[in-house]
C-alpha cells in the first residue's frame, strides 16, 4: 500500500491510500507476507526492494511508466532463498538493507536470514550480500550472491573483558550508511536469570565495512547491559535512560532489549548524513519500564555525523523526541492528537512498527494505536532548535475503516514501513490523467523529473487543480509547455546542445508560464477549471523543462515526460 497526501493538508485521507505492489512470485497456495522494504535511486530512477518472508524472496520493482504503481512488468524476483524447511523455523527473509555505489554504479542488496537451518535452497542464517553484476534485474546468476557475516565466520569485536564474537543469525534490522557501512541490528531473548552476562554478543547494532564482499566488524551503537560489549558512553554513565527493559509480568521476571530501529538520512541537516535510533517499547505491549522503572518508549535520537566517518562519535548524539512522558536530558515531553478522537498521546501505548527519515528532516514512525487501528506519526524540526516540540509533531494517518487496499475486515498486518521525501512518486493519477513517455536524467539530483498532479483531478468546476513536476531542483525555475497534439517524432534536445536521451514530445508547444521548485522540488502551477459543460471532454497535453544549474551542458535543461489532461 502507498499512503500519499495529495491535497497537501498534511493529513492521509483513506481516498488518499491506493494499491501499490499486487506481485510478489507467490507459489500456489501460498501468501505474501513483505517484512521489509527500502528504496535507491537507480539510473534515475526509484527502485524499490522488498523481503517476503512467507516465500522465501527478495523483490524489485521500479515505476517505469511512472503512473503511481509497480505494475506486474514492473516487478522482478531479484533473488530467491527458499523456504523454511521445518514448521518451527522462523520466516526469512525479514530485513535487507541497500546500497548504489557511486563508483560501480552497482545496487548492493545486504538480506538478514534467521532461519535455525538451511532453508529448502540450502542458504543458512546471517547475512547474504546480492550484486546483480550483469544488469538483468536480478541476483540469481553464479558469483552475484555471498554470505558476507554470520556467527560461523567467527569474526570478533572488542568486548569489556575481551574478544566476543560476532552473533549475526538473527537480525532484525539492516541499514546501510551513505558510506556503505552495514548496520544490523541483532536481536538477543529475553533473559533469566537477571544477568547481563548470559547473550554476551547480542542485543547490540553492529557495523560492517564492505571490503569487495569481505566484512570487517566493529560495535556502531549498543545501549544495553544484556551483552559484554561496549555501550556507548552517554549510557554507560546513565546520562540516557537505559533502553534495557523489566517485564514483570513474565513467571518468572525478564529482562530484553529490543530498541531496535535505526533511520539514515543521506543527505540531511548541512548536506551531513543523520542518523536515528528509535526505542520500539509501548506502554502495555510488552511494558516500556526499564531496569530503572524509568518510561523509555518513544524516545528517538539524533546522530549528525559531522566527521563522516560512519561512526557515532562524542557529542554527535542528542535526544530528539521524547513521548515517554518524562523529561530527560532538558527535553520535555510531547504530546500529539489522536486522529481517531481527537484526545492528546503523551505516551505510546503500544509498540512500533517502523521508522523512517528523509533528507528533508522528516522522521516518522508507525505504531499500534489499538483496536486495530495502526498509525503513522511524522515530526519535523521546523524552528531548527534540535528538538520537537509538540507543534512539530502530528498523526498523519490511521487506519480507520479499513478502506481499499486494506483487508475489509482485518486491515493489514503491518511490520517495517518506509517513507519517501514528498515530491519523490507520482502518482496516482485520477481518472482524466494519465502520462506518457519519459523524463532525463538531471545530474544535480541524479532522478528524472516527471509530471504529476495535485488536488482532485481534472474536474470541470475543480477550481484548486494543479498540475506540475517532481524531482525538480528546490527554487530553480521550469517552463511550463502546453499543446493539443503530441509530435510524430520526439524532438532529441541534444540536437541544440541539450543532454542524450531528453526529448521534446508536444507537436507545437506554447509556454504556459515560469514556475520555480518548491523546498520539497514540486514545480507546481495552478490550473483551475471552470464549471463549463463544453469544456468536458476537451483534452490538452503538458511536459516542463527544468533547468539544472550543475549543467556543464551548452543547453541545461531537462525534459519531463507528457502529462495528458481530459476534463471530465
Amino acid at each position: 500500500m502507498r499512503a500519499k497526501d495529495q491535497n497537501n493538508d498534511g493529513i492521509v485521507q483513506n481516498n488518499e491510500l491506493s494499491a501499490f505492489m499486487r506481485t510478489c512470485f507467490h507459489s500456489t497456495g501460498g501468501t505474501c507476507f513483505m517484512t521489509d522494504g527500502q528504496v535507491v535511486v537507480e539510473d534515475g530512477e526509484p527502485t524499490f526492494y522488498f523481503t517476503d518472508s512467507e516465500q522465501g524472496r527478495v523483490v524489485r520493482g521500479v515505476d517505469r511508466n511512472h503512473n503511481g504503481e509497480l505494475e506486474a512488468t514492473e516487478v522482478a524476483e531479484f533473488f530467491a532463498f527458499g523456504v523454511r524447511t521445518t514448521a518451527a523455523n522462523l520466516f526469512a527473509p525479514d530485513t535487507l538493507g541497500v546500497y548504489r555505489d557511486p563508483v560501480t554504479n552497482l545496487t548492493r542488496v545486504y538480506v538478514g536470514l534467521d532461519n535455525t537451518t538451511a532453508s529448502t535452497l540450502g542458504f543458512a542464517a546471517g547475512i547474504h550480500r546480492l550484486v546483480d553484476l550483469n544488469g538483468d534485474g536480478d541476483a540469481m546468476d553464479p558469483g552475484e550472491s555471498s554470505m558476507f557475516a554470520s556467527t560461523a565466520m567467527g569474526m570478533t569485536v572488542a568486548g569489556v573483558a575481551g574478544p566476543i564474537v560476532v552473533n549475526v543469525n538473527f537480525v532484525r534490522l539492516i541499514r546501510v550508511l551513505p558510506g556503505g557501512k552495514v548496520v544490523a541490528f541483532a536481536q538477543g531473548r529475553s533473559i533469566t536469570p537477571l544477568t547481563p552476562t548470559v547473550q554476551p554478543d547480542q542485543n547490540v547494532f553492529y557495523a560492517f565495512t564492505d571490503n569487495a564482499g569481505v566484512a570487517t566488524a566493529e560495535v556502531f551503537f549498543n545501549s544495553s547491559t544484556l551483552n559484554s560489549l561496549p555501550r556507548h558512553p552517554d549510557w554507560a554513565n546513565g546520562t540516557n535512560p537505559n533502553w534495557d527493559i523489566y517485564q514483570a509480568a513474565t513467571v518468572p521476571p525478564t529482562q530484553s532489549c529490543f530498541a531496535r530501529f535505526l533511520a539514515v538520512v543521506p543527505q540531511g541537516i548541512g548536506g551531513l548524513p543523520v542518523y536515528y535510533l528509535g526505542s520500539s517499547y509501548g506502554v502495555t505491549d510488552p511494558t516500556d519500564l526499564n531496569i530503572n522503572a524509568q518510561h523509555v518508549s518513544g524516545l528517538i535520537y539524533r546522530v549528525i555525523d559531522a566527521n563522516q566517518n560512519q561512526s557515532i562519535d562524542a557529542g554527535e548524539l542528542s535526544l530528539f523526541c521524547n513521548i515517554s512522558g518524562t523529561a530527560y536530558n532538558g527535553v520535555n515531553p510531547v504530546t500529539f492528537a489522536n486522529l481517531l478522537n481527537q484526545n492528546p498521546i503523551s505516551q505510546i501505548a503500544k509498540r512500533w512498527w517502523g521508522m523512517s527519515a528523509t533528507n528533508d528532516g522528516a522522521v516518522q514512525f508507525s505504531f499500534d494505536a489499538g483496536t486495530s487501528n495502526t498509525a503513522i506519526v511524522s515530526m519535523k524540526d521546523d524552528n531548527f532548535d534540535g528538538v520537537i516540540d509538540s507543534n512539530e509533531i502530528r498523526m498523519v494517518w490511521v487506519d480507520s475503516g479499513h478502506p481499499f487496499p486494506l483487508n475489509a475486515t482485518s486491515g493489514g498486518f503491518y511490520d517495517d514501513f518506509f517513507a519517501l521525501q514528498t515530491g519523490t512518486m507520482p502518482g496516482p493519477f485520477p481518472a482524466g490523467a494519465s502520462v506518457s513517455g519519459d523524463g532525463c536524467v538531471a545530474p544535480l539530483r541524479g532522478m528524472k523529473p516527471v509530471m504529476d498532479v495535485w488536488n482532485g483531478g481534472p474536474v470541470g468546476g475543480n477550481a484548486a487543480f494543479e498540475i506540475g513536476s517532481i524531482r525538480t531542483l528546490p527554487l530553480t525555475p521550469s517552463f511550463m509547455l502546453a499543446d493539443f497534439a503530441m509530435a510524430a517524432v520526439p524532438v532529441p534536445l541534444s540536437l541544440f546542445g541539450g543532454a542524450v536521451g531528453c526529448l521534446s514530445y508536444l507537436q507545437s508547444p506554447v509556454t504556459l508560464g515560469l514556475v520555480f521548485g518548491d523546498a520539497e522540488g514540486r514545480a507546481r502551477i495552478a490550473l483551475p477549471l471552470p464549471s463549463a459543460p463544453g469544456l468536458i471532454g476537451v483534452s490538452s497535453l503538458f511536459q516542463m523543462v527544468m533547468f539544472d544549474p550543475s549543467s556543464t551542458l551548452s543547453l541545461p535543461y531537462y525534459t519531463t515526460n507528457v502529462l495528458s489532461i481530459t476534463i471530465q
